[in-house]
């Protein structure tokens, strides 16, 4: 992100690149990634059942309740 914006390129988001970080393993440092550059992030709507067979449901909703504290 850094690299991004010292080389002046006007960030809007960050994105997943075909979701390649959906997954546990790499979900915190991208949520986090927007939430300290506040910028959005793109989540594809998917179906419920499928984010909580891959734990995502807890995970999206801790940190969205932490957010909003």
């Amino acid at each position: 992100m850094d690299r991004a914006l010292d080389s002046g390129i006007d960030v809007t988001h960050v994105d997943s690149h075909m979701g390649t970080v959906f997954h546990l393993k790499f979900m915190e440092i991208y949520l986090q990634i927007a939430l300290d550059y506040r910028v959005p992030t793109f989540i594809p709507r998917s179906d419920p059942k499928i984010l909580e067979e891959r734990g995502l449901v807890e995970h999206l909703l801790r940190e969205q309740l932490r957010t909003a504290a």
